[in-house]
């Protein structure tokens, strides 16, 4: 059951040994207000941390991170925020904020490369593990070049079922609503368990950018993202998934609700097209609108699914903001120029927009300036095939000069926030779609290669264009 902040109320499941447990929520904040019976207290002086639980009393330092448990010591923090030292644990992180080693007194006890490697240091003899993946999801393991274990996940992406290559059972967890463990059969080889996150101990998993407390439902240390369109609940920065565990999950220990960002880059979409349609003077089209709100779903799920990645932008951002460049410049465009809704334009505009976006990151400013004229080309190209048209030479090359006088905007020092980054693209977008209508009707005003006009064969009616730039 939750309550009006879509908080996580009441959590039950089968079986005589684990009864029905309620979590209750301050009214106002939403934070936590008991967990199995332990009332929560929240920092007067750090918005929404926990300073008591039950028994446990808890103190942080002055950025917010959780450093003494009941009067003892129990993490240490570099001035980035990454926690250092955890008991007799110390960790070292690569430049790009990564943990690599955790060490025992000054003896390394394990290694990781990336998610796909780790050598563990046991007492007995040395463990080396690798992890395979289909999709970006952690589907088996070899261990020591020849075991392999077959991970099967529930539905949060965590650790259900590990069977061996022959099938045989190997081990079964399951787990409370925030991470406890309620079952553990069979000897696990691994150490990824909740939500497919590192289990260091009993209560505590690595995300990544921070550590989180299954037991408490919070995170040790405060989000360092702000959120871009979460609600009020977002802004509790210590929160897990905005309290509700058993829908979302966190995938490095920075949230942003990915359902959302789906749900407001369809509705930004669709309320572009109905501007789009009022302006055109064209019949409203479901299916059209359907094409515009779906496009703005996966752009918004993409850049949710991404923003605050403990490296930066990750590829998933920029491919849901590049999609919105495409799909926003080519509304915008139409409204302006007051020409219909084109599904065939708007989706190319998108596809080749967020596929450009993508390499650009690999390239430095010559090579995005000349990307840039090479996404203009393409995307003339591929809308002048899709709607059978031939294709221009003089034309084509127009539209390539126009990307490359365009794409100086990279040589621009790229905006801190993707957002704002992505909304600059988009009016560099627009004025570079102006440019190629106005240079298009200024060429020859006789010269009608191609016929009816988009506007006309999709609408019945409107201006003709005289060079296709199909935006």
């Amino acid at each position: 059951m939750y309550d009006f902040f879509s908080d996580l109320g009441i959590y039950s499941f089968n079986g005589q040994s684990h009864p029905t447990t309620t979590y209750d929520f301050v009214t106002i904040t939403g934070n936590i207000a008991s967990k199995d019976g332990n009332a929560y207290t929240y920092s007067p002086a750090i918005p929404h941390a926990v300073i008591q639980a039950g028994t446990r009393i808890f103190s942080y330092d002055a950025n917010g991170n959780m450093t003494h448990e009941n009067g003892v010591e129990k993490f240490v923090y570099n001035p980035e925020g990454k926690l250092i030292q955890r008991g007799g644990l110390s960790y070292v992180y690569d430049g790009d904020g990564k943990r690599m080693l955790e060490l025992n007194q000054g003896s390394v006890t394990s290694l990781w490369i990336g998610n796909y490697y780790e050598k563990l240091n046991q007492q007995s003899s040395n463990t080396f593990n690798e992890y395979i993946y289909a999709d970006g999801v952690r589907i088996a393991m070899r261990k020591n070049n020849h075991t392999s274990y077959w991970f099967h996940l529930d539905h949060l992406g965590g650790t259900h079922l590990i069977t061996m290559a022959n099938g045989e059972f190997n081990s079964r967890d399951l787990y409370k609503a925030w991470g406890e463990q309620r079952l553990s059969q069979g000897n696990t080889d691994t150490r990824y368990f909740y939500t497919g996150q590192m289990r260091e101990d009993t209560n505590l998993y690595y995300y990544g950018a921070r550590w989180y407390d299954p037991s408490l439902g919070r995170f040790l240390q405060a989000d360092t993202v702000l959120p871009t369109f979460q609600g009020t609940q977002g802004w509790d920065r210590y929160a897990y998934v905005n309290n509700n565990p058993l829908i979302f999950t966190d995938i490095n220990g920075q949230w942003v609700n990915v359902l959302v960002g789906g749900l407001i880059g369809a509705a930004v979409n669709f309320v572009g097209y109905a501007i789009n349609n009022a302006a055109a003077g064209t019949e409203f089209d479901w299916g059209h609108a359907a094409v515009a709100a779906g496009v703005g779903f996966a752009g918004g799920a993409l850049i949710g699914s991404g923003i605050g990645a403990a490296a930066g932008t990750t590829l998933m951002t920029t491919a849901g903001i590049g999609l919105e460049v495409g799909a926003l410049s080519n509304i915008a465009t139409n409204i302006i120029n007051k020409e219909g809704f084109e599904p065939v334009g708007f989706v190319t505009s998108s596809m080749v927009e967020m596929s450009s976006v993508m390499v650009g990151q690999t390239l430095g400013p010559a090579g995005k300036i000349l990307l840039s004229g090479v996404d203009e080309m393409a995307e003339y190209y591929i809308t002048q095939k899709m709607r059978g048209y031939s294709i221009e030479a003089y034309d084509m090359l127009m539209n390539g000069g126009i990307g490359i006088l365009g794409g100086h905007s990279a040589l621009i020092p790229e905006l801190e926030n993707e957002l704002l980054s992505g909304l600059a693209d988009t009016i560099i977008e627009i004025g570079q779609n102006m440019v190629s209508d106005t240079l298009s009707g200024s060429v020859d005003s006789n010269y009608q290669p191609f016929g009816p006009s988009p506007s006309n064969v999709f609408f019945g009616g409107g201006p003709m264009r005289q060079i296709e730039s199909f935006r």
